[in-house]
């Protein structure tokens, strides 16, 4: 039975909706047996990797690219790219604020300084034009993330990649599948790097791989990867074991599969939304393709309750919303102490207004049937809700 009075909501001491949270990540699981016939092709006999090079070839196909090097998660790809669009001198890497709050300090170890540049309204992704105004001799790389909702304008960084001169990497952990133009997201720029974990959109357990058109590239990548293995003086070990490989392979062969029924889980969040008076969903954008991997909800600026305590409320029934890159990266520690602090007026409005939604391969349905319920049960009571809520601490308001 759901929701009566607001004395049954979990944060005012009734049940909880759910037993067990629903998360925001994709957690899908490939068939065992599949799995497991992949593992019985690994070579027992010496080191040399026979899954490796079968998972390259295949996403390498996928994304229409020449080159695929599988490394051990995306961030060790991306230390990589960073390393080598360097080419040994210290400067600027230009990136979001409204990212993975891992990706400055990629940077650093790298032995550069992040600098965040804003981002556009629509898309949320890196303004071109943002960028174009803190590019100086000191920039060393131009970092754009695909979002969530869409890919970066990669037509425009391309072209002022080539005008200035700075190497372009895309960050494209939540692109896998999606496209630009017509064309699949992996082979734009010096290279764009993806993610195999477990909660990404192609489970590996763990891993990454970096998708270029370059073949001097790629080999130097593998010389880095393999550490000691070839002359590239620079090498880190960055393998990834044959055990992940059999997983991602595992998983490739119902990628199309993920993306179904991402799709369908989110248009059930957008049949839900049209009957809600304060949230609607982030379109995803029209003419490409998209894997739908997350239904992000804005929280319309006239509701009576907060989107902080939208979050909070919703996680207290375990349907685990979080708040969507909030707080942007250059007001947090993220940003290194002796750098200035930007002006981001997009950035800064866009990361109150909204939330993750539950999703992923562990979200049925019927669970977004039952979040749907919880929303309008909330709304109708919004204004009570909200004067309970007052007490609370500022950071739930």
């Amino acid at each position: 039975m759901g929701k009566q009075r607001i004395e049954d909501l979990a944060l005012f001491g009734g049940a909880s909706t759910f037993q067990r949270l629903r998360p925001i990540a994709q957690l899908e699981r490939p068939d065992r047996a599949r799995f497991l016939a992949h593992l019985s092709r690994i070579d027992r006999r010496g080191p040399t990797p026979v899954l490796v090079p079968e998972l390259e070839a295949r996403l390498a196909r996928f994304h229409d690219v020449p080159h695929v090097v599988a490394v051990s998660n995306a961030c060790v790809g991306l230390l990589y790219l960073l390393h080598v669009a360097a080419g040994g001198k210290r400067g600027e890497v230009l990136m979001p604020a409204m990212t993975y709050a891992g990706l400055p300090h990629l940077a650093v170890w790298a032995g550069q300084t992040p600098r965040f540049c804003d981002v556009l309204e629509a898309t949320h992704t890196l303004d071109p034009e943002s960028v174009r105004g803190a590019i100086t001799p000191s920039t060393t790389a131009i970092l754009p993330v695909h979002n969530v909702n869409s890919p970066c304008e990669i037509r425009e960084f391309e072209a002022l990649s080539a005008e200035s001169g700075v190497p372009l990497i895309f960050d494209a952990v939540h692109a896998l599948g999606s496209s630009y133009a017509g064309r699949r997201v992996g082979s734009h720029g010096m290279a764009e790097v993806f993610s195999l974990h477990a909660t990404k959109l192609l489970n590996g357990f763990e891993g990454g791989y970096v998708a270029t058109r370059d073949g001097a590239l790629a080999e130097r990548l593998r010389g880095m990867r393999d550490a000691g293995d070839c002359s590239e003086p620079r090498g880190l070990d960055g393998r990834l074991n044959e055990v992940h490989a059999a997983m991602a392979l595992s998983s490739l062969d119902d990628l199309e599969g993920v993306f179904d029924r991402n799709l369908q889980r989110f248009e059930r969040y957008v049949r839900h939304a049209r009957e809600s008076e304060w949230l609607d969903v982030l379109p995803y954008r029209s003419g490409e393709a998209h894997n739908y991997e997350f239904a992000i909800h804005r929280v319309d600026p006239d509701s009576p309750l907060t989107r902080n305590q939208w979050v909070h409320l919703l996680r207290s029934e375990m349907a685990g919303a979080e708040a969507y890159y909030n707080p942007p990266l250059h007001r947090t520690a993220h940003r290194p102490q002796d750098t200035e602090m930007p002006h981001l007026p997009v950035t800064d409005e866009l990361t109150h207004r909204f939330m993750h939604m539950p999703v992923g391969a562990t979200v049925s349905l019927g669970d977004i049937d039952e979040i749907g319920s919880l929303v309008r049960f909330i709304e109708h009571r919004a204004d009570e809700i909200a004067a309970r809520m007052a007490p609370l601490s500022r950071e739930v308001a």
